[in-house]
């Protein structure tokens, strides 16, 4: 991850967007409720945060960091769904939690142990 700055943008890019998908598809449009011991979530506003992610790993990974598609997708697909478990069980209303740094950690080994 050190001295590989595609991986940081992946991680970064990855979460941003997920968590962000996340909230703009989970809140209007989240039907399908899960509860966890945090929070009510929703199963929409879960796989908005996957697909985002995934999306944004790959987007960085293959198109701006010059990884084979095949090399990047293992790593980004872990990546994505730890990020959705990880939002899927963080708490909703805002208060600070450890969550989202293991979530960086098991992101950034997952993908720089994958990419070259």
């Amino acid at each position: 991850m050190f001295g590989k700055p595609r991986i940081a943008a992946a991680a970064i890019l990855m979460w941003g967007r997920g968590d962000a998908s996340a909230a703009l598809v989970g809140i209007p449009w989240g039907k399908h409720k899960i509860k966890t011991p945090f929070a009510a979530k929703s199963w929409e506003g879960t796989a908005a945060m996957f697909a985002a992610a995934f999306l944004a790993g790959l987007g960085v990974l293959c198109f701006f960091g010059h990884d084979a598609f095949m090399t990047a997708l293992p790593a980004v697909l872990l990546g994505a769904a730890t990020g959705a478990a990880t939002e899927l069980f963080s708490p909703a209303n805002g208060t600070p939690s450890p969550c989202p740094w293991r979530f960086w950690r098991c992101c950034c080994s997952g993908v720089s142990s994958c990419c070259r």
